[in-house]
């Protein structure tokens, strides 16, 4: 289950389809962009999204290091050019599932 969500995660982050993204959210999900910052409303989830459509990405991955039952930890490395400079970050997500939505996600800094 976890790698056919997170293959859809990728792809909808990959075409810019913000909409499928927040699909791919059960509607009472937890979000945590940082550590600090928490998300619980579907139109602050698009906002924050909304970034993407600026960028010329690169590189995308997104890899499970640990599965169990519906929980997973994902190690992500993203590689993109906004306003003629390259960025580059990795991240660890934990990530729950539920009923094949994404009802809690945790993004851990480098």
């Amino acid at each position: 289950m976890g790698e056919e969500w997170l293959s859809k995660f990728k792809q909808f982050w990959l075409e810019k389809d913000i909409e499928s993204i927040l699909w791919l959210f059960t509607e009472d999900f937890i979000y945590y962009e940082t550590p600090y910052q928490k998300i619980t409303d579907k139109e602050i989830l698009k906002n924050e999204w909304n970034y993407i459509n600026n960028h010329e990405i690169e590189h995308l991955s997104l890899e499970i290091f640990l599965e169990q039952g519906n929980k997973m930890s994902v190690k992500f490395e993203y590689k993109y050019i906004f306003s003629w400079e390259e960025k580059q970050f990795s991240w660890v997500y934990l990530i729950e599932l539920d009923n094949w939505k994404c009802n809690y996600f945790f993004q851990v800094w480098e």
